[in-house]
């Protein structure tokens, strides 16, 4: 109702309104979402409510207002995340807690002491009355806890602070046909909308995976191996005047670049858009995240792990052989200092929390399952790790470099919630994490995991290293749909430790 009248608001002309309605629908989401059990299917409609903060951030961002759309947008991404802190630890909410379970075992007691006779021990039970009001009074208290721990890093003032000096994050927004980029530094935020509609880019992007489709098809033919590059090549020009051309245009190119995307934005490889006949990252280095506040988390934590432990682990497969050239390539780099797991027991240790460092390198095989995500994943024997599994660990883990295809791939569901094995494995706890987007030759990706690994041991930070074994597959003249399979989610500025 208040998303209907913040509408009829706009379509009468009167923005400040219709944003006051869309500020009073974000706190009702925020507040049904807090008080929602997790399990409950109502979280679900909740949840899908993410267009009422995008159109209030894109309300905000034509006001001019535009440290408060980015907040808008970040409240809106991380609602959930906030959600999960609401089991806070201060004293009040303790006590609370534990007055509602002593009420609750009394309340237990009585009804086995009316079930068995005894009247007197049901006479002691709490009234109905009581556990409603200390129910009532620990919903608060969790709400106020989990509100007051989220609160600093949405702060206006705080959302930019986790950036570096030379990053620039472009948070992109879309709405109805429209869409629109939040250019972000550390000292300032631009707004810009777009030219190319959605429906342009979903035609693109289904142009892009008929591009990738073809390619498994080549076999080595030269001839068809050029159209099909010249056909990539001018469907990653296209994608890079529509989405980055005008960005660089206002505010310059960047040498640190931060890609937030929304939508149809999710999964495509801006690090392989061409700008100038260049590919993006032959002049900056590119890297995703969920949002300046996820980066920010990253960023508290990185750094901050005791164990600098390494660990590899690797599924021996006949159907992909290069994957033991790849396990024997980097261990060889990193001699003494990296374990190697058993691939049958990995999935088992890493839940267990026995596998915990700074650096953990997985080559097996993935798959992603469009029709169930969640259950998505790579193979260890008979045992599939799926983000199902990883989303239930709490992960101390700096880099992850998940070798497998399609480990990046990911679907949107009800809002922005993205379900991918990469981002389990960022909500789980770790860092940053390098994955693939699409299926990748096994020879190119042990090529370039070890690649990856030999910049890392030269003291290069993740988001560097990638980019760097990247350009050497473009001095290479490899095709662009093979080597920006690999990106880059989480904090690029994570480094190797001394062993």
């Amino acid at each position: 109702a208040l998303r209907a009248l913040a509408e009829a608001h706009e379509q009468l002309g009167d923005r400040a309104a219709s944003i006051a309605s869309l500020y009073r629908a974000v706190d009702s989401i925020d507040q049904c979402i807090a008080e929602v059990p997790g399990r409950d299917a109502r979280i679900a409609f909740f949840r899908n409510q993410y267009g009422a903060f995008v159109t209030l951030a894109w309300q905000l961002a034509e006001s001019g207002d535009l440290l408060a759309a980015l907040q808008v947008l970040e409240r809106g991404r991380h609602r959930e995340s906030r959600r999960s802190r609401q089991t806070g630890s201060s004293a009040a909410l303790r006590a609370t807690r534990e007055q509602l379970d002593s009420l609750l075992l009394r309340r237990l007691d009585a009804d086995l002491g009316a079930l068995s006779g005894n009247v007197d021990a049901a006479s002691l039970g709490p009234t109905d009355a009581e556990l409603v009001e200390v129910e009532s009074r620990l919903r608060l208290l969790s709400r106020e806890s989990g509100l007051a721990q989220g609160q600093q890093s949405l702060d206006r003032k705080t959302l930019l602070e986790s950036m570096g000096p030379d990053e620039t994050a472009l948070v992109f927004l879309a709405r109805g046909s429209s869409l629109g980029v939040l250019i972000c530094t550390k000292e300032s935020v631009q707004w810009l909308q777009l030219e190319i509609t959605l429906e342009e880019l979903s035609a693109k992007r289904e142009t892009l995976e008929l591009r990738l489709a073809e390619r498994l098809s080549w076999g080595g033919l030269q001839a068809r191996e050029a159209r099909g590059r010249a056909k990539a090549d001018g469907l990653l020009r296209q994608l890079g005047e529509a989405l980055l051309g005008p960005v660089i245009k206002r505010a310059g190119a960047p040498s640190s670049l931060l890609v937030v995307p929304c939508e149809g934005l999710h999964g495509l490889p801006f690090h392989a858009f061409r700008i100038a006949d260049q590919y993006l990252i032959e002049t900056c280095t590119v890297s995703y995240t969920s949002g300046l506040v996820a980066l920010g988390l990253a960023r508290e934590k990185t750094g901050s792990t005791v164990h600098k432990d390494r660990y590899l682990v690797a599924t021996r497969d006949a159907r992909l052989p290069f994957i033991d050239e790849e396990a024997r390539a980097i261990l060889g780099l990193h001699q003494n200092a990296m374990c190697e797991v058993a691939a049958s027991s990995f999935p088992t240790a890493l839940a267990n929390g026995e596998v915990r460092g700074e650096l953990l390198h997985v080559a097996a095989h993935g798959a992603f399952q469009t029709h169930n995500p969640l259950f998505s994943g790579l193979t260890f024997g008979d045992r599939v790790l799926s983000p199902h599994d990883v989303q239930a660990m709490a992960l101390e883990l700096g880099i992850v470099t998940l070798a497998g295809c399609e480990t990046g791939r990911s679907r949107v569901i009800e809002g922005e919630s993205i379900i991918s094995l990469e981002r389990a494995f960022l909500d789980a706890g770790a860092r940053s994490i390098v994955s693939c987007l699409w299926i990748v030759e096994d020879e190119l990706a042990a090529r370039m995991m070890a690649r990856l690994h030999r910049n890392l041991l030269q003291g290069v930070p993740v988001g560097e290293a990638l980019v760097l074994a990247q350009r050497e597959e473009v001095s290479r003249g490899s095709h662009p749909l093979d080597w920006s399979s690999f990106a880059l989610t989480g904090d690029p500025s994570v480094l190797l430790g001394t062993p």
